[in-house]
C-alpha cells in the first residue's frame, strides 16, 4: 500500500452498493475514433463498467480492472454475458499481471490522478510495458482548473489531501513531461464543464507508445 492509499476510502464509499454511471463518458467516443478494429483494451479503474461496456459493444476485447472487489463482482453479474468483456481485481499502482506488448490501448477515465509523482511515473512505465508499440494510452484527469484544486493539505505540487481524499491535478505541462520519454504523438485537450453533474476542470490525453 502507498502512503496516501485510497482503497479503503473507495471501498467504504462505493464498495457496498456499486452503481454504474448513468451514461457512458463522452471521452469514450473520442477514444473509439482512434482505435483499430477489434483492439484489445485494458481499462484501469473501471468503476461501474459503463465505459467498458461501450468499448465491448463496439467490437473490442476489453479487460476492465478495479481494486474494489464488490465493484468487480457487480460488473460480472451485470455484464458477464458479454463474451469480449472480462473483469479483474487489480491495483493501478502495482505491477500488472499481463505480459509485455499485450494491449492495443490502455484507457483510464479519472483514475490516474490519485498518486504522487514517483508512483505516477512508475504507473506510466508499467502502462508502456503492456502496450504494443504504437498502442494508445488514453486517459482523463482532473486539472488545476477544477474547483477543488488547492483545497486541503498540499502533499506535493498540485496534489492535495482534502478530508482524506487525495487528488493529483494534472496540468498540460505535467502530462507532457510525464509522457515525453516513452510516448509520441501526445495530444492534450483542456476541458471545463460538468462531470457527473458537478462543475469540473480536466484534461484528456491521447499518446502512442514509442
Amino acid at each position: 500500500m502507498t502512503e496516501h492509499d485510497q482503497r479503503d476510502l473507495w471501498i467504504a464509499n462505493y464498495g457496498d452498493t456499486p452503481v454504474p454511471p448513468p451514461r457512458t463518458s463522452t471521452f469514450v467516443t473520442t477514444c473509439l475514433a482512434r482505435l483499430g478494429p477489434h483492439s484489445r483494451i485494458l481499462e484501469l479503474g473501471c468503476g461501474g463498467g459503463t465505459d467498458a461496456e461501450a468499448f465491448a459493444g463496439a467490437g473490442h476485447e476489453v479487460v476492465a480492472t478495479d481494486f474494489v472487489p464488490a465493484v468487480i463482482a457487480g460488473n460480472r453479474e451485470r455484464l458477464g454475458h458479454l463474451p469480449n468483456l472480462t473483469f479483474a481485481i487489480m491495483r493501478i499502482d502495482q505491477p500488472y499481471p499481463y505480459g509485455d506488448a499485450t494491449f492495443d490501448a490502455v484507457y483510464a477515465h479519472l483514475t490516474l490522478h490519485y498518486f504522487d509523482h514517483d508512483i505516477t511515473t512508475s504507473i506510466v512505465a508499467e502502462i508502456h510495458r503492456v502496450l504494443k508499440p504504437g498502442g494508445w494510452l488514453l486517459f482523463a484527469c482532473k486539472s488545476p482548473d477544477d474547483p477543488s484544486f488547492g483545497k486541503g493539505i498540499e502533499i506535493e505540487p498540485d496534489m492535495f489531501d482534502f478530508h482524506g481524499k487525495v487528488r493529483h491535478f494534472f496540468s498540460e505541462k505535467y502530462a507532457q513531461h510525464l509522457l515525453t520519454k516513452c510516448f509520441t504523438d501526445v495530444e492534450i485537450q483542456t476541458h471545463r464543464g460538468k462531470l457527473y453533474r458537478q462543475r469540473a476542470g480536466w484534461i484528456t490525453v491521447a499518446a502512442r507508445a514509442a
